[in-house]
């Protein structure tokens, strides 16, 4: 599994931002994991170019958020 960020959600799809080169990739909103908002981290699984796994990181998402807060 890669690891990514979910930059923007609309109301069609979501866009997530794929490993250290920032790949995008997109999903159908309505595909997402309740509760997922816009700067979660996530682990991601590609398949064919296609995201077909995304499970959220809260824990990476908390220590993100903190330290953006702290600088």
């Amino acid at each position: 599994m890669d690891w990514g960020v979910i930059d923007r959600i609309g109301d069609d799809y979501a866009t997530i931002l794929i490993g250290d080169d920032a790949k995008k990739y997109y999903i159908r909103a309505g595909e997402l994991p309740k509760k997922v908002t816009e700067g979660m981290r996530c682990f991601v699984k590609i398949e064919e170019e296609k995201v077909v796994q995304l499970i959220p990181d809260v824990k990476a998402t908390r220590e993100a958020r903190s330290k953006e807060k702290s600088e």
